[in-house]
């Protein structure tokens, strides 16, 4: 710890000021020497601006959104659909804040409630020295609450990723959030030292994978598994493959995702849960579908003949048999259902659910990896 201090509101109300003068008074940092106090817009130009922006410092919490936004003077909606805080401000003569034009905001864009994808936004103006190849510098924002997810593909809470990481320390409890006593500053930096170990633990679990892949950019456990990928040397698809266009438009317009909808409402029904958890990744395995990746090529044959012999074989009993999993995988047919109930992608919306499927038939062919 080479600095440690608090940060509070630029209007905060005297009494409570007097609090935090007292307290930094009576109490010591934890890496020795004297606690700082700085107000928000000292604390964005002494520190934030130099090392998250010019030092290119990492940017660490948990729920890092959220604290960002205690930082921020205003915010605005942001192009992307996300939002964008503005931290930086300059108070003119009559009291009025603006957003100060040589210094970045911070944009934010969630997508749930465990991925925020956070950034640095080009200012109005930006001096040439504080540019990275020619353009703002996005930063490095680490929420550990992602990082967290990306290792356990669970959403924990500060003290259940403690706990999960070998950490023994938890938060405190406080009887009130909100008000400014010492029980509620010794609150607010236990916090931060719990959020600064987990930091620590995350890290050298982070480093034990030979991936390349920073911890801020980690997030989801699929970001991990894609830097296994290519570190394991396994090129995208799409670079080793030979399938004209047409085959693969035909072999995504056959994709068909399921659809949960629901037609009798407020009335109660039998139902049977058909649902079940990592779905993709069991087919995956149950099809031996690793070849497909590895495959030095992958190109399509006409296996019209090959594909008849397959549907003519099979029976209700030999479909549950796992040998068979791996021969169902990479063949597309056009068919014509007898009296037969198939899926489809339909079209919902104005036309009601009864309008024409829209999925495409696709000759008889059959993929092939070599």
């Amino acid at each position: 710890i080479r600095q440690e201090g608090l940060i509070c509101a630029d209007d905060l109300a005297e009494s409570d000021y007097a609090t935090l003068r007292q307290y930094v008074a009576d109490h010591a940092a934890d890496g020795g020497g004297h606690l700082h106090l700085l107000s928000r817009h000292a604390f964005l130009r002494q520190v934030f601006w130099p090392i998250a922006y010019k030092g290119r410092g990492r940017v660490v919490g948990f729920n890092l959104p959220w604290d960002l936004s205690r930082l921020a003077y205003d915010w605005r909606r942001a192009r992307n659909g996300g939002f964008t805080l503005l931290l930086f401000d300059s108070v003119d003569p009559a009291g009025r804040a603006w957003p100060d034009r040589y210094r970045p905001a911070v944009r934010i864009k969630s997508l749930g409630t465990k991925q925020n994808f956070i950034s640095f936004v080009a200012p109005a103006k930006l001096d040439r020295h504080l540019r990275e190849d020619g353009r703002v510098y996005r930063g490095r924002f680490l929420d550990l609450h992602t990082l967290a997810y990306a290792f356990t593909d669970h959403s924990l809470s500060l003290n259940a990723a403690a706990r999960e990481f070998g950490l023994e320390a938890q938060k405190d409890v406080v009887a009130e959030h909100g008000r400014i006593t010492e029980a509620y500053l010794d609150y607010n930096r236990q916090d931060v030292r719990l959020t600064w170990a987990l930091h620590q633990a995350l890290v050298e679990e982070w480093e034990r994978h030979p991936i390349d892949l920073a911890p801020e950019q980690a997030y989801s456990p699929a970001a991990v598994s894609k830097a296994y990928l290519r570190a394991a040397g396994i090129t995208p698809a799409a670079d080793r493959s030979d399938v004209p266009f047409e085959r693969l438009g035909q072999a995504t317009s056959a994709y068909f995702g399921g659809r949960t909808e629901g037609r009798i409402r407020a009335v109660p029904m039998p139902v049977r849960y058909v649902d079940f958890t990592s779905m993709y990744p069991t087919v995956f395995a149950l099809q031996d579908l690793w070849p497909w990746v590895t495959a030095e090529r992958l190109t399509s044959v006409d296996a019209t003949d090959e594909a008849r012999d397959l549907l003519v074989s099979l029976t209700r009993e030999r479909l549950h048999d796992p040998a068979v999993w791996p021969s169902l995988a990479g063949v597309f047919c056009r068919v014509r259902p007898a009296a037969d109930l198939l899926p489809t992608r339909a079209r919902y919306g104005a036309e009601g659910a009864g309008a024409e499927p829209r999925g495409a038939a696709v000759p008889g062919a059959m993929g092939r990896a070599g």
